[in-house]
């Protein structure tokens, strides 16, 4: 009888662990980072005192919104298996141009539709030279980050510009009751993104194109048209990432964003989405955002030396991404 029970019992807990590995199978590029982003959490709330500090997770939440906002762009261009290197400098030019616009007395009415107009461009510039000249996006992007760079600089003559509108200054700064406008700003964009990529024709059509785009052109999907537009989009994101980043600062520099290239590659890759196409999305990337904010603000709160905080932040990204990758691989060769 005892050898019966042990059987049974192990018949059970073997059905227990394959039910377990169907289930995360399917959701593996959630669970993964996920799982990270908690590690993360209780090491950096274990080692600073004031990591999970209700003023510092705030902190969190400002920060990885206009993150957020940039990394919405940057997902659904991933997920056609293409690259966007120019969608800092493109927040940097936008909001540049805001605030020489509000230098001069321009009002806002007319200030937001030139800097879309310039998003637009931008993105339709890249969208085009990848899909229809057919430049590789790695390469078209490249020199798109130049190019929004040196008019930026050219326009600026490398001085900061201190005129922001105010509209701007109070959705980068202030709160609704106790929230903050920047987040509410980001919560609109990923939830839009959201949508549009899991409930329309045109979301099925990027996952399809990223997915095999010969495939996806035989079933009659125009898959020039859909990387030109994604890339518009991501011009949308990065002028208005930009426009909220110079309102949160107060000032225009002309490399005030550059920083955010690494800063996005870096979230949305971490969130799981993947870098050659197809797979991912904004929960995802809304993930990896976190991660990487938690990240910066949890080595500031440490105390070591500022010299070596980026090499740390490297050595933690590369394990995170390690660790990503052989969680998502076991899960797919698990049976």
């Amino acid at each position: 009888m005892a050898i019966q029970v042990d059987t049974a019992t192990e018949f059970g807990n073997s059905g227990f662990v394959h039910n377990l590995v169907q289930w995360i199978k399917p959701r593996v590029r959630i669970l993964a980072p996920l799982f990270t982003l908690v590690i993360l959490a209780v090491f950096f709330g274990l080692v600073t005192d004031h990591f999970l500090t209700l003023r510092n997770l705030e902190n969190i939440v400002e920060q990885a919104s206009l993150l957020a906002i940039l990394a919405t762009g940057v997902t659904m261009v991933l997920l056609l298996g293409e690259i966007d290197l120019s969608f800092a400098n493109t927040a940097t030019l936008v909001g540049m141009v805001m605030a020489l616009l509000a230098d001069i007395e321009f009002a806002v009415v007319w200030i937001v539709p030139v800097c879309i107009i310039i998003s637009l461009a931008v993105g339709f510039t890249n969208g085009y030279v990848s899909a229809y000249i057919r430049v590789p996006s790695f390469m078209a992007t490249l020199a798109m980050y130049q190019v929004a760079y040196g008019v930026a600089h050219y326009a600026s003559h490398a001085t900061p510009i201190f005129s922001v509108p105010q509209i701007f200054s109070i959705l980068g700064n202030k709160n609704l009751g106790f929230i903050p406008w920047i987040f509410i700003c980001a919560l609109l964009v990923m939830v839009g993104a959201h949508f549009l990529l899991r409930y329309t024709r045109f979301g099925r059509y990027i996952y399809m194109t990223g997915g095999n785009r010969e495939a996806a052109r035989v079933s009659g999907v125009n898959t020039r048209l859909v990387v030109t537009a994604v890339f518009c989009i991501a011009g949308l994101t990065s002028g208005f990432g930009g426009m909220l980043g110079i309102g949160r600062l107060g000032v225009a520099y002309d490399n005030t964003m550059n920083s955010k290239l690494i800063d996005g590659i870096a979230a949305v890759v971490l969130g799981g989405t993947s870098l050659t196409g197809g797979e991912g999305g904004m929960l995802n990337t809304l993930i990896g955002v976190l991660i990487w904010t938690s990240l910066g603000i949890g080595l500031d709160l440490m105390d070591i030396s500022i010299y070596v905080k980026d090499l740390v932040r490297g050595i933690i990204l590369l394990l995170a991404l390690i660790f990503n990758i052989i969680v998502q691989r076991s899960a797919q060769t698990e049976e």
